[in-house]
């Protein structure tokens, strides 16, 4: 519709008059001069829509603005406001163009010149907006022009072969962002992210890159050398500052910084230099594939878009403390080969540690997941820690194996907690856990004590074919639901003092290497003689068709 108003300036403007006067002679024949009061004020508001809205709808439509329409508008307008308040002052609707008494020349005359002043008045204000506008566009153009040509500059400047020239041309694109803002953000960021992507590594006389050497002479592939490191060390800086409100690191809140909105895509990058993001505030940001390999810290972090730390590779400590992740966060297939630290996030969506291997200590104490959250297939070779931990969703924790001591004491399962096929190869804590859905062991192995004293199941719980390599512990735990250990093997002591078994309760086909422990063990007295409490021929029953010390209680236990 624009391209056909544009291209025909003079047909359009004959289809708008036309317009304009087909709707006042319609408005004249069905509200006629006769039609009394009413008919009257329908008949001059019809009149003014009629010429308000084609002059507005044609002064929308054309590239080229038109300084009389535009002049006609604002007049249209003004009558409107005009009318509005008098009809509020004068209590009727046309108080301020109508009087009881008939005018004097001398007043009809002194009306008729302040109408002329006022339109007058309208079409200076209106010609000054426009000269003003004009100037503001032009300024526009210049400050782009100029801005794009100091870009430009800066650019040559980070491809200089001297470092103090490139380090230079970080800080020149970092001040035509902070001058020009607006778009100048996310190009300067694209633009020191694209840098931070090209290949920086030393080379040896083959091509091949040069890596640090362990003590005995050996190339560490873990550290590659740089000969860029004070220019991505700047670039890490200029970043970092810019995506805070702040550039005082102990701030306890953050509000988001002049680049926090925008995008950062460092994937497939080789970071050499420390990365220090602690308290910043990211947009989304895109690093799988990354190779960081001195440490990275993005200590109460907020991220507040997708995050992407799929397959990168952390030589160094991880540190996520505190960290907020407003929106899906990845880490799929990702290694840490030191230390990983997210005691105390937030994820807030869902989130994918499938396939990710932790080298060295984990730590997720305090972490709440509002999502699903994957761990299927995840290795963790050293101690592990995700006490007190809160899953508002199922976590997929099955096929993942635990090498060392992994504790999950105080952690609270809103939804079904999945640990099929998971292998625990140290000892395991689940003391005092919550498991509010269903929960799944089927399949699982523990190699080394295990203990779930004082843990809650909600719903039905599932250990069939557990395989306890060791010793484990159930006692005061209260199943709510139907348990069942069906062909689980347990190896070492099996220990269920205190427990309360609300329904169903079924070792079928399970076996002891010793007789387990079912002191002071409470059943639904209900279900006797129900075939629901069943143990396997193995295990010394009493009287009362239970473990030596374990009882019947009430149907409300």
């Amino acid at each position: 519709m624009k391209n056909w108003v544009n291209s025909h300036p003079k047909v359009a403007d004959f289809v708008i008059a036309s317009t304009i006067f087909t709707l006042i002679l319609i408005s004249n024949y069905i509200f006629g001069p006769n039609r009394g009061w009413r008919a009257r004020n329908a008949r001059i508001t019809a009149f003014y829509f009629s010429i308000l809205i084609p002059v507005a709808t044609l002064l929308f439509l054309r590239r080229k603005k038109s300084l009389f329409l535009a002049i006609a508008f604002w007049t249209l307008l003004s009558v409107a406001c005009y009318t509005a308040l008098s009809w509020l002052w004068g209590g009727r609707f046309l108080a301020g163009w109508t009087s009881k008494e008939p005018l004097i020349f001398k007043e009809l005359l002194s009306t008729t010149l302040a109408a002329v002043g006022g339109i007058g008045a309208v079409g200076y204000l209106v010609i000054k907006y426009r000269e003003q506008a004009s100037t503001e566009r032009e300024e526009l153009h210049q400050n782009e022009g100029e801005a794009d040509k100091k870009l430009n500059s800066a650019v040559q400047q980070l491809g200089s072969n001297s470092p103090q020239v490139r380090i230079a041309g970080v800080y020149a694109l970092a001040d035509v962002a902070d001058t020009y803002e607006g778009p100048y953000h996310q190009r300067v960021v694209d633009i020191l992210c694209g840098y931070l992507r090209t290949d920086r590594l030393l080379k040896d006389a083959n091509g091949d890159t040069r890596y640090a050497t362990n003590e005995d002479g050996s190339p560490n592939y873990s550290l590659p050398i740089s000969a860029d490191n004070p220019v991505e060390s700047t670039i890490l800086s200029v970043l970092a500052s810019h995506l805070r409100s702040s550039t005082t690191a102990e701030a306890k809140h953050q509000s988001r910084g002049p680049w926090s909105i925008c995008t950062l895509d460092i994937h497939g990058a080789h970071i050499t230099e420390y990365v220090n993001f602690d308290y910043a505030q990211i947009g989304e940001i895109d690093a799988h594939g990354t190779q960081l390999t001195q440490g990275a810290s993005f200590t109460q972090t907020k991220f507040t878009n997708r995050a992407s730390f799929d397959n990168s590779t952390f030589t160094q400590i991880a540190n996520f403390w505190k960290s907020k992740f407003e929106n899906e966060v990845s880490f799929r297939g990702t290694t840490f080969k030191q230390v990983a630290f997210f005691a105390e996030n937030s994820f807030k969506q869902e989130v994918d540690f499938s396939e990710a291997s932790f080298t060295q200590e984990v730590n997720f104490r305090g972490t709440q997941f509002l999502r699903t959250t994957d761990f299927r297939h995840a290795s963790f070779k050293e101690k592990t820690d995700f006490s007190a931990v809160s899953f508002t969703q199922t976590p997929r924790l099955f096929e993942a194996i635990f090498s060392k001591l992994i504790t999950f004491e105080d952690a609270t399962f809103m939804q079904t907690a999945d640990f099929r096929n998971t292998t625990f190869k140290g000892r395991t804590i689940f003391i005092n856990c919550t498991f509010q859905g269903k929960t799944k062991f089927t399949a699982t192995t523990f190699h080394q004590d295990a203990s779930f004293q004082n843990a809650s199941f909600m719903l039905t719980t599932d250990f069939g074919g557990v395989s306890f390599i060791h010793s484990v512990n159930f006692s005061e735990c209260t199943f709510k639901n139907a348990v069942e250990f069906t062909s689980s093997n347990f190896s070492g002591d099996a220990i269920f003092e205190d427990t309360t078994f609300m329904l169903d309760a079924k070792f079928t086909a399970a076996s002891f290497a010793n007789q387990p422990s079912f002191e002071k063990a409470r059943f639904n007295f209900s279900l006797k003689g129900a075939h629901r409490i069943i143990f396997p021929e193995q295990v010394n029953l009493n009287n009362n068709s239970l473990p030596p010390g374990a009882e019947w209680s009430g149907s409300q236990i």
